[in-house]
């Protein structure tokens, strides 16, 4: 007998593959992208991702070193994350608020978990949508520069075409558009995405079942499916995020459902929801079903036969497997409690009353400061109607269930009316206060609050758009007669679209 045979169990091939190796193709793939970026946006996006990358390496190193364990960083797995977060971010995201991202994509969703292999989730993709809920006008200033001078605001082309805008093929190809690193440039997407699939780095199974289905729903939705496809992010996360190895399903069968399942929910909110973009929700959505899909997809093994069906002999196995399950099950649970207290029983207390303490902990706050901030709303508010009617001895509300109107208040001394209305725009709503005399006609029209690009989206605010409103009433408003901001259309259709509704409800609900 040989003595150096070596008795193990399954798997008995091996690949010659490393994680070192996997994730060196991943940043091969990712490059040509990340050169386009660097063209498209400036230096910026080059700075942006080389603060990304290197925190994100920190952070894991700095972590194994706090909980006294070897070094990970040079599995580049890293590496690969700081790329794909920087390629979720806009180059005009301040570099405090990626460190932040790469904090959150390290150390709260890869690390505390047990680092490479037990992430719930994908790290960049989870990093991104804490960003956007905790930096939302940040996170939606999408920004490039033109001929290298100025720094436009645009949205991107999904937000165009939600918003009735249009973009070309070829814009879409070489990604000369508004949107984060990683969604604009789809040629070097592709690219990446084909040289990871002929490396064998990834199978093509999700990226193809991915994308495919998201062009047939754009198609049965009557949208254009080309531009679905190239726009957002939908190439980034099907060739990059959707296909981690981690996070996706490792049967065949489960990349497929996993695909096909990322396509019905990215169509689902690009086309229903109040979000141009779906891929990033889709993909986190997905990734927590993931060990549900390998269950039930999960392949035979090899040889394995069913057993024939006997009657007689089921109906006795099931009487003999009641009886020893009724006699051994007290006694099993009490020893597995017993057995696993300090390791399952004790931390799910814990955790249990963690969750406890914080709900009622913020419950409590909630009770505390809601009263206090809607006074203190309300004051503001006041402040902002005297402001628009000085002559206004006081306000009284009057009742109103128009869409996108939030307030109608009538001074007492009957000088004029301040209404207050909403406008859809691409950062989010934009509140607006419209003062109207008694006639109906505008006097004067003050933005409240938006989160629309900083810069250019604060133009709206400027008497030079605002002052368009003053005169005209029910009869006379034409919403294709006011000048809209140049690079922030959308936000100036969005306050056009809330004058008029503001004069609009002046007519049915004070003039009536």
């Amino acid at each position: 007998m040989d003595k150096n045979l070596v008795i193990s169990p399954a798997p008995h091939i091996f690949s010659t593959n490393t994680t070192q190796k996997v994730m060196l193709n991943v940043i091969i793939a990712l490059l040509p992208t990340l050169v386009a970026s660097g063209i498209i946006f400036g230096f910026q996006a080059i700075f942006l991702t080389l603060v990304t990358v290197a925190s994100c390496v920190g952070f894991e190193h700095l972590y194994t070193c706090i909980m006294k364990k070897p070094s990970s960083v040079d599995d580049l797995s890293a590496v690969v994350t700081g790329i794909l977060l920087a390629f979720n971010l806009p180059s005009t995201l301040p570099w405090y608020m990626a460190i932040i991202g790469a904090f959150v994509a390290i150390v709260i969703v890869k690390m505390i978990f047990g680092g490479l292999g037990y992430n719930f989730a994908n790290p960049a993709i989870v990093s991104r949508l804490v960003l956007t809920v905790s930096f939302t006008s940040a996170m939606t200033a999408w920004t490039f520069p033109e001929n290298g001078i100025s720094a436009l605001a645009t949205a991107t082309p999904l937000g165009a075409d939600l918003f009735g805008g249009s973009q070309t093929m070829l814009t879409l190809f070489l990604g000369n558009h508004g949107g984060v690193l990683g969604e604009t440039c789809a040629v070097t997407l592709i690219l990446g995405g084909l040289y990871l699939i002929f490396t064998k780095t990834i199978s093509a199974i999700i990226p193809a079942s991915y994308i495919g289905t998201v062009a047939v729903l754009s198609v049965l939705a009557g949208e254009n499916a080309l531009m679905q496809v190239l726009s957002g992010g939908l190439l980034l996360g099907a060739f990059f995020m959707a296909t981690d190895y981690v996070t996706s399903p490792f049967t065949r069968k489960g990349k497929l459902v996993f695909g096909i399942c990322l396509g019905i929910i990215t169509c689902g909110i690009r086309f229903f929801a109040n979000s141009a973009e779906g891929v990033a929700f889709s993909i986190l959505i997905m990734n927590l079903f993931v060990p549900y899909i390998n269950d039930l997809t999960r392949q035979k093994v090899l040889g394995c036969k069913k057993p024939k069906k006997v009657k007689k002999a089921k109906a006795v196995k099931e009487t003999v497997v009641e009886e020893i399950t009724e006699q051994t099950e007290p006694v099993e649970k009490v020893n597995f409690l017993k057995a696993n207290f300090d390791t399952v029983v004790k931390p799910i207390i814990v955790m249990v009353c963690i969750c406890v303490v914080i709900s009622l902990a913020l419950g409590a706050t909630n009770l505390v400061t809601t009263p206090i901030i809607e006074e203190t709303n309300r004051k503001i508010a006041n402040e902002g109607r005297f402001a628009l009617i000085p002559e206004a001895e006081d306000f009284t509300e009057v009742t109103s269930d128009v869409e996108n109107i939030v307030d109608i208040y009538t001074s007492t001394n009957e000088v004029g009316t301040v209404i207050t209305s909403i406008g859809k725009g691409y950062g989010g709503p934009i509140t607006v206060m419209v003062a109207l005399d008694n006639d109906g006609k505008v006097v004067a029209v003050n933005v409240m609050s938006h989160t629309e690009t900083p810069g250019k989206g604060e133009v709206i605010e400027e008497p030079s758009f605002t002052d368009q409103f003053i005169g005209n009433d029910n009869d006379t408003f034409n919403a294709s007669e006011i000048d809209a901001v140049a690079g922030s259309t959308v936000s100036s259709k969005a306050v056009i679209s809330a004058v008029d509704t503001a004069i609009s409800a002046y007519a049915t609900e004070v003039a009536k």
